[in-house]
């Protein structure tokens, strides 16, 4: 993972800085536009802009923290980002290369070229080659190759990438790139980049790749309104951790990206717990308006330990109206199964009996949007474990969530979540899972910022194994991402 951030001090002068898990490297850099694309008076053909970054890894040899960089250590990048847009739909660069790598006392020298495909309004098909001149290529490695699509929602940009290369920084993935472009050594990931705007007196089209204006993602067709339904109770099907109450609409597929990291009391060696993640990644679908089926596959509640594989379906039963037969609540349903697959610690196999693997979840979720600024719900929730760690803890752990949404704006607001689990029913040495976080939707996404002491990201994990107390700092940073695309038109009626 990197995480950067880069600042526009004019329209054509950008200054940036990162941090990569990988070797744990630091890297800034300096982008000036050279020139701009244009036609008119002053015609000119292509866009220029000159790149210069430099790169320092604090791992050194045996995986611990350097205590003081060497020369060594440093990487210093140069480029010339030569562009054309040929067409609304095509866009195209060459990226002449030289890479000081100061480790070797040499001068790496490659060219890009990378191109933009569009698709529709808002999405794209990207792709990016790096050629390694003969003679400057360090042994053992490959020309870095990657494919992408890019989806565009207002200030959101989010890609999906198949590469060949696993690093991130200049020097990783264009000059280290150890991995064919196979199917067995093809590394997937996302890039998400998100704007804001601190000078809002200018008015250029320059600042970002302004996308639509923002689009209600909600349950929103015309039939349901008309019949008093209330919408948008929450803005997607999980707020923090948990369910809501809202499912997704008929003929739609909801794709959830879900990243929880370390604890912040990791300290700043590992970034407050940034060099360590856990991953869930799930599709739902709405069979109808009421009813959603999903399925998703995490590395568990513990970082890359347990990986889960999860199932479930929800029925929306109440939906809160304000019509001719007004309903005060909303009312889903939920039950779900989750599949560990986690090694036994001396066989390294699977676990042996296949019952010992499976646990179930059943919950149900009552909610009120009491204005459009607040909304609430309270989440009874019952947690079958085929097989408990001690006689005296019951097989069915028994707990009741409760989440708020707060509206901050017209696309933000404040989230809460928590599980309070019964005594008598909770498993030693675990604390209850609380979470806050800050939503924003822009269009078809809606991206979740999160503070949470819970790792895990099914029912069971998350409820009932969360063993992090927010009083000794043992909190992860994380965020949801949700993405809904149209498969089937929707019909005009309620289902």
């Amino acid at each position: 993972m990197r995480f950067g951030g880069d600042y526009g001090i004019t329209d054509r002068l950008t200054i940036g800085g990162g941090r990569s898990s990988y070797e744990k490297e630091y890297d800034a850099f300096l982008k000036y536009r050279l020139l701009w694309q244009s036609t008119g008076k002053k015609n000119m053909p292509v866009s220029l802009s000159l790149l210069a970054s430099a790169t320092v890894k604090t791992l050194d040899a045996t995986g611990g923290e350097k205590i003081k960089t060497s020369s060594g250590d440093y990487y210093y990048t140069f480029q010339a980002l030569l562009a054309r847009k040929f067409s609304s739909n095509f866009s195209m660069q060459l990226m002449p290369t030289v890479i000081r790598d100061n480790s070797v006392s040499e001068n790496l020298y490659s060219i890009g070229v990378g191109a933009r495909l569009k698709l529709t309004k808002r999405s794209g098909i990207i792709a990016e080659y790096y050629y390694q001149l003969p003679g400057y290529k360090l042994p053992g490695t490959y020309n870095s190759f990657s494919l992408g699509y890019e989806i565009e929602t207002g200030g959101h940009v989010f890609q999906m990438i198949l590469s060949n290369s696993f690093g991130i920084t200049d020097r990783t993935f264009i000059t280290q790139t150890q991995d064919k472009w196979s199917l067995n050594q093809l590394h997937f990931g996302f890039n998400i980049s998100r704007v804001f705007n601190f000078n809002r007196s200018k008015n250029t089209e320059q600042k970002t790749n302004a996308g639509p204006a923002w689009v209600d993602s909600s349950n929103n067709n015309t039939a349901q309104n008309n019949k008093g339904l209330v919408q948008a109770t929450f803005k997607t099907s999980r707020l923090i951790n948990g369910h809501t109450v809202e499912t997704t609409q008929g003929g739609v597929l909801d794709l959830k990206v879900t990243h929880r990291f370390g604890k912040l009391n990791d300290g700043f060696y590992n970034l407050f717990g940034l060099d360590y993640a856990s991953m869930r990644l799930g599709l739902d679908y709405g069979i109808t308006d009421r009813l959603t089926i999903g399925a998703g596959r995490s590395t568990g509640g513990k970082v890359n330990s347990e990986k889960e594989y999860d199932g479930f379906i929800k029925y929306r039963l109440l939906w809160q109206s304000n019509g001719e037969r007004p309903m005060p609540v909303s009312l889903s349903v939920l039950s779900s199964v989750i599949l560990s697959t986690a090694k036994n610690a001396v066989s390294d196999s699977v676990k042996r009996n296949a019952s010992d693997r499976y646990y179930f979840a059943y919950e149900v979720i009552l909610a009120r949007k009491f204005s459009e600024a607040f909304s609430l719900q309270l989440m009874p929730t019952m947690i079958h474990y085929n097989i408990v760690p001690t006689e005296d803890i019951p097989n069915d752990l028994l707990s009741v969530g409760a989440s708020a949404r707060i509206k901050l704006s017209k696309r933000s607001s404040l989230n809460l979540e928590y599980y309070y689990q019964l005594p008598g029913h909770k498993l030693a040495g675990t604390t209850n899972s609380f979470g806050i976080g800050y939503e924003i939707e822009t269009g078809g996404h809606v991206f979740q910022l999160q503070f949470t002491n819970s790792t895990g990201m099914t029912e069971r994990s998350f409820i009932t194994e969360t063993d992090g107390r927010w009083k000794d700092g043992d909190i992860h940073f994380g965020f949801n991402i949700a993405r809904v695309f149209t498969i089937k038109k929707p019909r005009n009626n309620i289902q």
